[in-house]
């Protein structure tokens, strides 16, 4: 006789299906565009390179920093340990801007009401064109239903961020 026959097996399967859909439920939905652009911040992360970060080091922590009404903040945590499964470089980890002390790249949904320190030395991304914020090097678009984004060269010149050409590619760039 075994132990889990086809009735225990199911009783087992749909408290596992309960589980796992209570959970979804807990988590805020995110739009397919903000899962999209979750996915080009991390990855943002490996095609730039910062002038306060020695690359290849295992023990450097990269700061990506989302501003607190976020709700891709625990989606990206979520990304983020996927990569770190997989054994990407460099090693993030995602914070909230208002209480970093330090961030590398900055995601920007809404003009800031102030300037915030942690923004000092950041590479920022500005969620859409609408948003104007200063010193915005990446700008999220939509064209023909599809996302974008565009590179400003002048904020990247005027700073110490080294862009792939790869990633430089897939931007529309902004002179």
């Amino acid at each position: 006789m075994y132990l889990f026959d086809f009735k225990h097996k199911r009783i087992v399967w749909l408290a596992g299906i309960l589980l796992f859909c209570s959970h979804l439920n807990a988590q805020p939905s995110l739009t397919k565009e903000q899962k999209l652009k979750s996915a080009y911040l991390l990855n943002f992360t490996r095609y730039i390179s910062w002038p306060d970060r020695v690359e290849n080091e295992p023990h450097v922590i990269f700061q990506l920093c989302l501003q607190a009404s976020s709700p891709m903040l625990g989606f990206m945590q979520e990304l983020i340990a996927v990569s770190a499964v997989k054994n990407r470089r460099p090693k993030v980890e995602v914070s909230i801007i208002e209480q970093a002390q330090q961030c590398h790249l900055s995601y920007i949904q809404t003009e800031l009401s102030r300037p915030l320190s942690a923004l000092s030395g950041s590479l920022i991304v500005a969620d859409s064109k609408q948003l104007s914020q200063a010193g915005a090097a990446i700008t999220f678009f939509t064209e023909g239903r599809k996302l974008r984004f565009e590179i400003d060269l002048q904020v990247i010149q005027g700073s110490d961020f080294i862009i792939s050409s790869e990633l430089l590619k897939l931007a529309r760039i902004k002179l």
